[in-house]
């Protein structure tokens, strides 16, 4: 029987916790043995000349894979190096989880996006702004539509940026509250979904937008597989927003990706498809182990 672990900070297992046992259930019913972890009960370091990992304390036995709804970088780092399989991986984390990182990599295959500034808020200064209000201005690592604003003056921009830290982005406004989100697994297109707001210029569902079903046309389609050749995402969501012609632009890629809109709109079995991946990504692996030692 495969073992492996799904692992959550305590606060977004709380909100998750149907998710969670959706998962546990449907790994059941494949003979798979999936256990819920908390992130706040592992240690892990460097011990007696190499690196280790304790849970609740103790040492623990290492599983198949692990399924990551938590945004270490270092954790998964720390996995992958003990010989772990993490989904998403620790370099899918670190690229999806900025958005500077996301639009700087993609960018360089010919990836459509708005265009975009990434500076650190403490080296802002109004002067170097090469393009007119209205703005957008937002957390380079935010999620859910947090830490986002539309700004028309300097006045809102610098009111915007006494709430962000670190590294920004400053685009130029997309069509307004209206996004679509695609699902994929792997190098498979699940299902994309469209998200649409009256009331903010942010659609997130979060925040009271509502959804549907989308049906991607045959460029989008291309889209999303070119990036999808570009990175090795193992379940996530490419966010796109419209360009006033209606055409996709890349927004960002959710590596811990919410499921309520794709539960809200259709009977896909998410978790069953993820599990497959699962499965066929560890099986292939073996394979090639086996096969060249």
């Amino acid at each position: 029987m495969l073992n492996g672990w799904i692992v959550y900070n305590q606060v977004d297992a709380d909100k998750n916790y149907l998710f969670i046992e959706g998962f546990i259930e449907q790994a059941a019913a494949m003979d798979i043995r999936l256990l819920f972890k908390r992130k706040e009960d592992f240690s892990i370091g460097y011990w007696d000349g190499t690196l280790q990992m304790f849970y609740e304390g103790n040492e623990v036995s290492h599983p198949d894979f692990v399924i990551s709804r938590n945004l270490d970088e270092t954790f998964r780092t720390q996995l992958e190096l003990m010989g772990i399989r993490v989904f998403n991986s620790a370099t899918i984390g670190r690229i999806a989880n900025n958005k500077a990182r996301t639009h700087q990599l993609l960018a360089g295959h010919g990836i459509p996006m708005t265009d975009t500034l990434f500076i650190r808020k403490e080296e802002w200064n109004p002067d170097i702004l090469p393009f007119s209000y209205p703005l957008i201005v937002k957390d380079a690592n935010g999620r859910s539509g947090t830490s986002v604003f539309k700004v028309d003056n300097d006045t809102e921009l610098k009111e915007s940026l006494k709430a962000l830290q670190g590294e920004i982005l400053i685009q130029r406004p997309a069509l307004e509250g209206k996004d679509v989100r695609v699902f994929v697994v792997g190098k498979d297109i699940v299902c994309a979904i469209l998200r649409q707001s009256d009331l903010d210029f942010r659609a997130n569902i979060s925040l009271g937008g509502s959804s549907s079903v989308y049906t991607l046309n045959e460029s989008e389609q291309e889209l999303v597989h070119k990036i999808l050749n570009i990175l090795d995402l193992d379940y996530a969501g490419i966010d796109f927003i419209f360009d006033h012609k209606g055409r996709f632009l890349l927004n960002e890629i959710e590596d811990v990706v919410g499921s309520r809109s794709l539960f809200a709109n259709t009977s896909i079995n998410i978790y069953e498809i993820y599990l497959n991946h699962i499965l066929k990504t560890i099986n292939l692996a073996n394979n090639q182990y086996h096969r060249f030692n």
